[in-house]
C-alpha cells in the first residue's frame, strides 16, 4: 500500500514540475516583452492645447483638434476633410483656461491614423476648440453637442469657437516632439445679408423645438418677393417652399446678377413668392423637415410655426386657392428646383405658368383681381 501510495504521488510530480516551469517561463516572457516595449517604444508626437481666458473665461466641454499640413496655404483647419490634411482630435470636459488638453499618438486621426505615423519633417500646424452645449432634452436624454450659431453646423466657421495661429514645427516621432499651442482667437458672428426690396430674412425662436431640446432653438427663412409686390398691396401670391441644406443666400441665387435675376424681374414672369428654410439642428445643418426621435419635432415646428410666420408676414394665398397655385408651379416646373435648372429650361417652364390672377379655381371660388 505504501509503495502504491508513493507511486501515485511520484506519478504526479513530473506534471507539477512541468507546470511550474511553464509558469516561470511565461512570467519571464511577459516581463521581457514589457521591457522591450517600454525601452524600445519611440517617444512619439504630443500636442498640448490650451485656450486663453481672455477669449473664453468659462470652462469648456467639447472637442479639441490639431490640423497638420505640409503646405503653407492658409489655415490648415479649413483644409480638413475626407481627402484633406491630417486631423487629430480629443474630447474635453470642463477644461479650464490655461489647462492643456493632450493629443498624442493614441488620439484618432484621419487620413493618418496616428500622430506617430507622420513622416519626419516640417509642418504647418493649427489648434482648434469646438465648444459644446448641454441639452437636457424632453425625452429624458441629456447630450452635449455643438449649438449651431447660424452658420449651418460647420464647426470650422462657427461663431464662438476658438483657434490658434498657424505655427511651423519640426515633427520627428522617433526622437519625440512636444508642441504647445494656445487658442487665443475667436470666430466672429456670421454676417446675415441685409434685406432688400425683393429679399427678406426671418429668424425667430421656436417654442416647440426649444421646449424639446431644453435650449433656445431658432428657425428662419429667406423670402424672395415677386416684382411689383410693394406696388400692389392688395394682391396675394402663391408661395413655393424649397427644402434644402442650410444657406442664407436668396432663393434661386437671386442678387448675383445672373440669368435668374433677369428672369425673376422680367415682365412676363409669373408672380409668386419663393421661400427657402433655415432649420439647423444640434446634429446637422438641416432637419429634413421631419419629426424624428433624435432631432425632435422639426416637422411640427416648420408646419405650425415657420410657415405660419411666413403666412402672417407676407401676402400669401392660403387655403384651396394657394394649394391650387402651388400645384400649378410644381407641375409646370416638373418637380425640379428652380436653382438647379439651366436658365433656358427655367425660362421655358416659367413661361408656361399662368399669371397668378389667371389660375384655374375650384367651383365656388372667386378669382383674385
Amino acid at each position: 500500500m505504501g509503495r502504491s501510495h508513493v507511486s501515485r504521488i511520484g506519478a504526479h510530480r513530473p506534471h507539477l514540475r512541468l507546470t511550474r516551469t511553464l509558469l516561470v517561463a511565461a512570467v519571464f516572457v511577459v516581463a521581457a516583452v514589457a521591457g522591450r516595449q517600454a525601452g524600445g517604444r519611440d517617444p512619439g508626437v504630443r500636442f498640448e492645447i490650451a485656450f486663453a481666458g481672455a477669449v473664453h473665461p468659462e470652462p469648456i466641454t467639447g472637442r479639441v483638434y490639431v490640423a497638420i499640413s505640409r503646405d503653407d496655404n492658409g489655415s490648415p483647419i479649413q483644409h480638413v476633410g475626407p481627402t484633406g490634411v491630417p486631423l487629430f482630435a480629443s474630447n474635453i470636459e470642463g477644461l479650464r483656461a490655461g489647462e492643456p488638453a493632450v493629443i498624442d499618438g493614441r488620439a484618432f486621426g484621419h487620413p493618418v491614423a496616428s500622430l506617430n505615423d507622420l513622416p519626419e519633417g516640417d509642418y504647418f500646424v493649427q489648434a482648434f476648440v469646438n465648444i459644446y452645449t448641454r441639452f437636457a432634452r424632453a425625452d429624458g436624454h441629456t447630450v452635449w453637442l455643438h449649438m449651431d450659431q447660424w452658420e449651418g453646423q460647420d464647426w470650422r466657421r462657427s461663431p464662438g469657437n476658438l483657434f490658434s495661429s498657424v505655427t511651423t514645427v519640426h515633427v520627428d516621432p522617433k526622437a519625440g516632439t512636444v508642441v504647445r499651442l494656445v487658442c487665443d482667437q475667436v470666430i466672429p458672428q456670421v454676417p446675415v445679408p441685409p434685406d432688400t426690396e425683393y429679399v427678406k430674412h426671418l429668424k425667430f425662436e421656436s417654442r416647440i423645438l426649444s421646449k424639446w431640446w431644453g435650449q433656445p432653438i431658432y428657425l428662419g427663412a429667406t423670402v424672395l418677393l415677386p416684382k411689383g409686390y410693394d406696388g400692389h398691396p392688395e394682391a396675394k401670391y402663391p408661395v413655393n417652399y424649397a427644402q434644402n441644406h442650410f444657406s442664407l443666400r436668396a432663393p434661386g441665387g437671386f442678387g448675383s446678377g445672373g440669368e435668374f435675376d433677369r428672369l425673376w424681374l422680367a415682365d412676363d414672369t409669373p408672380r409668386f413668392i419663393y421661400v427657402t428654410f433655415q432649420q439647423p439642428t444640434p446634429y446637422y445643418d438641416d432637419s429634413y423637415a421631419v419629426n424624428s426621435e433624435n432631432n425632435g419635432p422639426y416637422g411640427d415646428a416648420i408646419m405650425q410655426e415657420l410657415i405660419r410666420e411666413v403666412d402672417e408676414r407676407f401676402r400669401v394665398i392660403q387655403g384651396a386657392l394657394g394649394a391650387e397655385a402651388l400645384r400649378w408651379v410644381d407641375r409646370r416646373m416638373g418637380g425640379a428646383r428652380a436653382a438647379d435648372l439651366p436658365s433656358r429650361v427655367l425660362r421655358r417652364r416659367l413661361g408656361e405658368l399662368p399669371r397668378f390672377d389667371r389660375l384655374p379655381l375650384s367651383p365656388g371660388r372667386q378669382r383674385l383681381r
